[in-house]
């Protein structure tokens, strides 16, 4: 069997190159986007690890407390101090703030504030506490070389009180290393002032006495700083930093979809290849050649091609990885100032590697099994050829799943009714979407022949290449469903992003039209995904505004990122004056729950830990725990749904004070918001600073929502890449098998260019079919989408499909897949028609 599988099936990879490079082709397209999600994940992983890792050093515990902004009380040192078993205890303030270079160019950077027992982790670095204390609130951080170098003399840091000038800052080379340099160190006392932390901590590492396990060390912790605060391994990445939703997921489920159709293609492939071989392979049954063998060797061909695709598979996903794991960064850096980089583990490049030949064997098994069955007598008396018939199109598969796709939307939307407050109702939509989805895009390939069909009867179609192109696609449905079903994903995937965009415009539009109620938003932060940012407006700044002309009142806001062992992690707001209006699901309005002292939470708490009007919610807070008595439940999308809204002084009262999040100031009667931005911006408080009116901060929070999707408008290109692909091994492969018949049209007088405008007529009514299919499937699956984004985002836009969509993202599709067969109709147009008519 060694000597006979590279005689009969690897000699073929290289007597058909191009055919052999279209498999390889199919399968890294595949795989690419598939590893491109993994290795997002593995520099995730290995990013946070990472920094949690350097940072720790080798301290066995790290205790928290439950607050994102200072949520340790500094009492709590000399707690850990005293437990049996503990070497040191090293106090650590840490924060996310900005860095801005001379020209304002700014980036998110850890700041860590520390004292001399940072030398038992880092080893010694030269601290003397009596400079420690002698350093002033204005005195430039330490930073890293490479930090110090971008922000050159003129940068800054800024912190909630200040902006610290870079110039003649120390710098240390050692910390280049450490979240790519993106790191600035402070005395411990200066942080907790400039960051208004003053008596809380954010982190205390624990050393262990030599012999004492962490896992002893860590219940005798714990027990001292009480149930409110975490104990954890040093090491372990805090959660904040891995809140990425339902990003990973649903770029993986696109993946795979693209590595399915891959396996279609390398099916295909297979098919014919064997489909040519039958002689062949009946000689070598005839001579003794077993139905293992043969079965064998075009697995072991299948393989083989597959390890190569998957090694390009690998290396496309990785070049493709980029600019997911750019996108994914933005979480890490606004929650936790850690920068992804890019990495690529062992076995995700093993991974990939398998992926491509197990895609490709098991594309593979199905015309193997087959090509054991062959009658022998009758493929070497040349019996078994007989020409190919049209199968009679049925639109019944087709019809059933539509049907199904149907009942997948209806399940979503049953799923979310009344903010899904009961256990059974996410899974019901997030299966339901995902059957919808499914159902939809493949009823394009089964509906595809059926359609092209239908076209065909059009009389301008009825002769010449065009008929015969369509008759082709009817013939054989199986390969039509294939491309079909490639273009249909592109044109659908972009047909939900082109209109998922708009309509989140509207809905930030609505909600942040309501937030305002006619105010104007201050800040010096982005509007979204900021409150973790330690660089808030100054409470110097906050007095002015409330004092410029035409200011009626002040409105503050505030928010705190908690993490509890009963709770998990949740968001919590604090408001003054005008709330968001979110629809509620149960119990009272929130103005009425506000007065009364209770809290609204949202659908996704309320969902996980089972609470309702009247339930009592207990969290923890900086000094122990705090019972809340829930009001209602409604529709706030922030923190995936889990958040927590109440009055800004009640989170204080909790939590310990909280730099200001945002301002809204309220115009004095017959001054506009726009007139008071003006104003705003003319006093010149703080380089910084956003004045934005209801329209304004509707815009940049859908501007800022908008990079969100950037990731899946990288897949929705791959999957065009895809479709080209598909178009162009197809139309290759179709017109290998068709040979014999091309030689005979042009032997009757069908001139060159007819054969090739044939082959670009398939193509074409691919395109077109596909992109009316893909279009259609996709108002399907965006509903389904709407309906379950509530559960998995905490947000449901409002449905707005944009009819343009479908013409724009086709024509684009439809302009791939004719350069994909591009070359398929070159080959036809240089057809050798005697050669041809001797092809067997």
């Amino acid at each position: 069997m060694r000597r006979s599988i590279p005689l009969l099936h690897l000699r073929h990879i290289r007597r058909q190159p191009l055919r052999s490079a279209l498999v390889v082709l199919a399968v890294g397209a595949g795989v690419s986007l598939a590893v491109a999600v993994f290795v997002d994940q593995a520099s995730l992983d290995a990013s946070v690890s990472g920094f949690t890792r350097r940072l720790a050093g080798p301290a066995a515990l790290r205790v928290t407390g439950p607050g994102s902004h200072g949520g340790l009380d500094a009492t709590v040192l000399p707690a850990i101090e005293r437990v049996d078993g503990v070497a040191s205890a090293v106090p650590v303030v840490q924060s996310v703030t900005v860095a801005e270079d001379g020209a304002g160019r700014r980036m998110l950077i850890a700041a860590l504030g520390v004292d001399c027992s940072i030398e038992k982790v880092f080893g010694p670095v030269g601290c003397s506490p009596a400079a420690l204390a002698s350093v002033g609130d204005d005195a430039p951080p330490v930073l890293s070389a490479s930090l110090a170098r971008r922000l050159g003399p003129t940068g800054v840091v800024r912190t909630d009180v200040s902006r610290l000038r870079v110039r003649d800052a120390l710098t240390v080379a050692r910390l280049d290393s450490f979240n790519q340099g993106r790191v600035a160190v402070l005395p411990l006392l200066v942080a907790q002032r400039v960051f208004a932390k003053v008596g809380a901590l954010d982190a205390v590492y624990v050393l262990a006495k030599p012999g004492v396990t962490a896992r002893a060390l860590q219940a005798r912790v714990a027990a001292a700083v009480g149930p409110w605060n975490q104990v954890l391994p040093a090491t372990e990445a805090p959660a904040q930093a891995r809140n990425t939703g339902a990003f990973v997921p649903t770029l993986l489920m696109i993946g795979l979809f693209a590595l399915a159709i891959a396996a279609q293609l390398v099916y295909n492939t297979i098919a014919l290849s064997l489909e040519e071989r039958r002689r062949e392979l009946a000689v070598t049954g005839a001579l003794g050649g077993t139905p293992r063998l043969i079965l064998t060797g075009s697995l072991v061909e299948a393989g083989a091609l597959g390890l190569a695709g998957g090694l390009i598979g690998v290396a496309g996903g990785v070049v493709m990885a980029r600019p997911l794991v750019s996108s994914l960064s933005y979480f890490t850096e606004h929650f936790a100032g850690l920068r992804l980089s890019v990495h690529v583990p062992v076995g995700v490049v093993v991974g990939g590697l398998l992926a491509g030949v197990a895609v490709a064997m098991a594309a593979a098994w199905v015309p193997a099994r087959r090509a054991t069955r062959l009658d022998l007598s009758s493929e070497l008396h040349d019996q078994a050829r007989r020409a190919e018939t049209a199968p009679r199109v049925s639109y019944r598969q087709g019809a059933v799943l539509v049907a199904v796709g149907v009942a997948g939307v209806a399940a979503t939307w049953m799923g979310q009714r009344g903010g899904a407050l009961r256990a059974w109702q996410p899974p019901l939509a997030e299966l339901g979407m995902l059957v919808a989805a499914f159902c939809f895009f493949r009823a394009v390939g089964r509906l595809a022949p059926g359609v092209i069909q239908l076209v065909a009867r059009l009389r301008p179609l009825r002769r010449g290449p065009a008929r015969l192109g369509l008759s082709n696609l009817a013939r054989q449905p199986k390969r039509t469903s294939v491309m079909a079903v490639a273009v249909g994903a592109a044109v659908g995937l972009a047909c939900v992003l082109g209109s998922l965009l708009p309509a989140i415009g509207r809905g930030a539009a609505t909600i942040t039209t309501a937030a305002g109620a006619n105010r104007l938003w201050v800040s010096n932060l982005p509007a979204n995904n900021s409150g973790n940012i330690d660089a808030k407006l100054s409470p110097s700044v906050e007095a002015a505004l409330a004092t410029l002309p035409g200011v009626a009142a002040v409105d503050h806001g505030a928010f705190v990122a908690v993490l509890g062992r009963d709770v998990g992690l949740l968001g919590v707001n604090g408001v003054e004056g005008v709330h968001v209006p979110w629809q509620v699901f149960e119990g009272r309005p929130g103005t009425e729950a506000f007065g009364r002292g209770d809290v609204m939470v949202g659908p996704g708490l309320a969902r996980a830990l089972h609470l309702r009007p009247g339930s009592t919610l207990r969290v923890p807070g900086r000094t122990g725990m705090a019972d809340l008595r829930v009001g209602g439940v409604w529709a706030d999308p922030n923190d995936l749904g889990r958040g927590i809204t109440m009055r800004r002084d009640q989170l204080e009262r909790i939590w310990g004070p909280q730099p200001v999040s945002e301002i809204y100031l309220r115009p004095a009667t017959g001054v506009s918001p726009e007139e008071l931005a003006g104003r705003v911006q003319a006093a010149g408080l703080d380089p910084d600073l956003l004045a934005l009116t209801p329209a304004g901060l509707a815009e940049s929070v859908a501007g800022d929502i908008k990079g969100f999707l950037d990731p899946f408008w990288a897949l929705q290109r791959g999957l065009l890449l895809v479709a080209f692909i598909a178009t162009l091994s197809t139309l290759l492969l179709v017109g290998v098998q068709r040979r014999r018949e091309q030689g005979v049209l042009g032997a009757i007088g069908m001139g060159p260019r007819q054969l090739a405008a044939m082959t670009l007529v398939e193509a074409g009514a691919i395109g077109v079919a596909g992109t009316v299919l893909g279009a259609v499937a996709s108002v399907g699956t965006y509903l389904a989408l709407s309906f379950v984004s509530p559960i998995l985002t905490g947000l449901r836009p409002p449905f707005s499909f944009d009819p343009t969509a479908p013409l724009a993202y086709g024509v684009l599709t439809t302009l791939f897949v004719l350069a994909g067969a591009a070359l398929p109709a070159w080959r036809t147009a240089r057809l050798d028609v005697v050669a041809a008519l001797q092809y067997e």
